[in-house]
Formats: structure tokens, C-alpha cells, sequence
């Protein structure tokens, strides 16, 4: 599949920003439609059963751009 959105890998309500890159590291990459969605379902989920910031870990697609 193609990247067809954005994704912030800190979301906004933990700090993050619209820059491409914060303190050298990247905030911002595209992914594919079906894979935002389950990615940010997860993430909210895990931040509302936990109460805590949950930290992700960087996921390998085919449709990421560096």
C-alpha cells in the first residue's frame, strides 16, 4: 500500500508538533489509511486503560517514507 496520511509518533496531547523532526528525531511519517487507523486505535487504548503515556515503538511497513 501506498502512505496516504501522516503520522505523529509523539501525538499532540503528549507535546508533539507538525515539525518534520524534533531534537533530530522524526515526528512525523506516512503510513497507509488502514494502518493509521489501527495504529492510533491501539494507541488510545492503551492510553485510557493504562493512564499513562505509552511509549511506541517504530513499525515496518511498506508504505513508511523515511
Amino acid at each position: 500500500m501506498t502512505s496516504t496520511e501522516v503520522h505523529h509518533l509523539l501525538p499532540d496531547a503528549d507535546g508533539g508538533t507538525d515539525a518534520e523532526f524534533v531534537n533530530g528525531q522524526p515526528q512525523l511519517v506516512g503510513v497507509c489509511s488502514p494502518c493509521h487507523r489501527r495504529v492510533s486505535a491501539r494507541d488510545s487504548a492503551a492510553r485510557a486503560n493504562l493512564g499513562t503515556r505509552v511509549m511506541r515503538e517504530k513499525e515496518r511497513h511498506p508504505g513508511i517514507v523515511p
